[in-house]
């Protein structure tokens, strides 16, 4: 079990936060391919453009991790899913 801080997280905690994060990130880069076809070469190589998608991410992550949805004792009770 890894460990953060003085904390054991565990592993499939970390995978679950690593899908995640890189399903959001992929449903902005999807969602900007369709709005905007022609621009998603330039968008990837701006800054400013991956530093929204980094705070937009961030912000998600958040939500998810403040509504208990990576603590499985929580997840396991269907009454307080």
């Amino acid at each position: 079990m890894p460990r953060i801080g003085s904390h054991q997280v565990p592993a499939r905690t970390l995978l679950l936060v690593g899908v995640d994060i890189l399903g959001i990130v992929l449903a902005l880069l999807i969602a900007d391919a369709v709005r905007l076809p022609g621009v998603i070469v330039r968008n990837l190589h701006d800054g400013f453009f991956w530093f929204k998608v980094t705070l937009v991410t961030a912000v998600c992550w958040l939500a998810l991790y403040f509504n208990d949805l990576y603590d499985f004792q929580v997840v396991r009770r269907r009454t307080n899913l």
